[in-house]
């Protein structure tokens, strides 16, 4: 209260009402001390307006830098999880590869089963062949696991293919998103320069 603002001693009256009553001139002087730390409050007071008039006047294009780190950022986050989504669909074509050739491979032995004209046998040295039963050829090697390797091999080249063609796809979009967000990012610098 008024009471520690001036000088000792002073007698403050009790009511409200007395206090109205009272002048200006009926009050102590200030002391040397209160009439500085008034005059550093004032000065406090003038410089915090000041820099709020300031802030409000630059708002507006600290908004505009403020989203231009802040989309800019996000880019990044984003080309970060690239190498992750790269990975896991290269996981995910190796899974389901491996269902595919364990069908291809039933289905395969199945129809080269079905006429079955190869036979296992020993050579006159001793050694396991395999002879068609109606042409008389050998073979060292059993034609229904040949048959299954080519068909495999030539699945896999081209899922492998397809594989490729979807990862080059995936980084040409990737290659147009970053363009597009230097483009953009540029601009913003530019606007934020002649604003």
């Amino acid at each position: 209260g008024w009471a520690y603002c001036w000088s000792p001693p002073f007698r403050r009256l009790s009511t409200y009402a007395l206090r109205l009553s009272e002048s200006r001139e009926d009050f102590p002087s200030l002391t040397g001390h209160v009439q500085r730390e008034f005059a550093n409050l004032r000065t406090r007071r003038r410089q915090r307006c000041k820099e709020r008039r300031q802030l409000r006047m630059w708002i507006d294009t600290l908004a505009g830098e403020r989203l231009l780190i802040s989309s800019w950022c996000r880019h990044e986050r984003e080309k970060s999880g690239r190498e992750l989504r790269e990975a896991k669909t290269i996981k995910r074509f190796e899974a389901q590869w491996s269902r595919y050739a364990e069908g291809l491979t039933g289905f395969v032995r199945a129809q080269a089963e079905k006429g079955n004209q190869w036979v296992a046998t020993v050579d006159s040295k001793g050694h396991p062949v395999f002879r068609n039963q109606s042409t008389g050829k050998t073979k060292k090697s059993n034609p229904i696991v040949e048959r299954i390797d080519e068909n495999l091999a030539r699945e896999r080249q081209k899922a492998e293919e397809g594989l490729e063609e979807h990862l080059e796809k995936l980084h040409e979009s990737w290659d147009l998103e970053d363009q597009a967000m230097e483009d953009a990012y540029k601009d913003g610098l530019e606007e934020l320069a002649s604003s």
